[in-house]
């Protein structure tokens, strides 16, 4: 007769897959709104709940999709002064390209029904934004998470976590397209096609430097720019009712949106034997794990 085998403990701490993070984010994001949502100490503390979710998942995230990984290890390298203008110029490309695509949008719900995309997009004209005096609070907090928390919680989500997941099962274009897909999903209240756009660039800057702080700061700036525009200038708010269905109206954007494709076109289909060299080491240095002090191990060698 065998000696029964010891019973052990259950790993109640395991590491979670890629769908339980984007639940649990969704859940945390959920219980944070509504805690916020609750309070009045001061004007707009509801915005809080995205840095309240952010510190929720950076937890969350030392134990991620199958490897035990630390959260140093999920961000990957840091980024040197040699990189700055490749970054610049891909935050430009980023800030034509949403811009374009938000007026694309637009332009094609106006064509099916103008007056509902005016309010449903929450335009103005000209004389109804001279009169709105932004709150400080508001802008304050909106600078922090869109500039900083934001980027910080989503790139984190969904190019460390779940784009190194669909990494494993797919091939490197359609894993940057579903996360992609998902990653336009989840802006359902912003522009599908600038979301979608900007995460195949966020997609490619983190693969590119093997690093997901690159992502971040594109990211960042981005929304830190589309803030300022926004609030001094009317930036994607202020717009002519009676001409929002007219091709002619939208035609600089357009222009630029052209102009920016183009060149992240031509960018990609040059580079792309370096990407596929940059996703090997991409996955080295995001999708690995550890099985004790100097002994690493990478997905290829499980």
């Amino acid at each position: 007769m065998s000696p029964d085998k010891p019973r052990t403990r259950p790993d109640l701490f395991r590491p979670l897959r890629a769908r339980e993070i984007l639940i649990f984010w969704l859940a945390a994001f959920g219980f944070w709104e509504a805690v916020f949502s609750q309070l009045k100490l001061l004007p707009d503390i509801r915005y809080l709940a995205y840095p309240a979710t952010a510190w929720t998942l950076i937890v969350l995230t030392k134990r991620t999709a199958d490897e035990q990984i630390s959260l140093g290890t999920l961000l990957g390298k840091s980024l040197s002064r040699a990189t700055l203008p490749g970054l610049f110029i891909c935050t430009a490309l980023t800030i034509a390209t949403g811009f374009g695509g938000w007026a694309l949008q637009v332009f094609i719900e106006a064509s099916i029904n103008p007056e509902r995309t005016f309010r449903a997009w929450r335009f103005m004209s000209a004389e109804a934004f001279e009169t709105v005096n932004w709150s400080y609070s508001w802008v304050a907090i909106e600078l922090m998470c869109g500039a900083i928390v934001a980027p910080i919680m989503e790139e984190i989500v969904f190019r460390g976590v779940l784009q190194k997941a669909l990494l494993k099962r797919y091939s490197l274009p359609r894993a940057i397209l579903y996360t992609a897909l998902i990653f336009s999903l989840f802006h359902l209240d912003k522009s599908l096609l600038s979301s979608f756009l900007h995460s195949v660039l966020y997609s490619i800057v983190a693969i590119r430097l093997s690093s997901l702080y690159a992502a971040m700061l594109v990211h960042g700036f981005y929304n830190l720019t589309t803030t300022i525009l926004r609030t001094s200038v009317g930036l994607s708010l202020v717009v002519d009712k009676g001409r929002i269905n007219a091709i002619s109206y939208w035609l600089p954007e357009f222009s630029l949106l052209a102009v920016a494709l183009l060149i992240c076109i031509v960018w990609t289909i040059k580079s792309r034997g370096k990407l596929n060299e940059d996703h090997s080491v991409f996955r080295r240095s995001i999708a690995i794990g550890t099985r004790g002090r100097g002994d690493v191990i990478s997905c290829e060698e499980r």
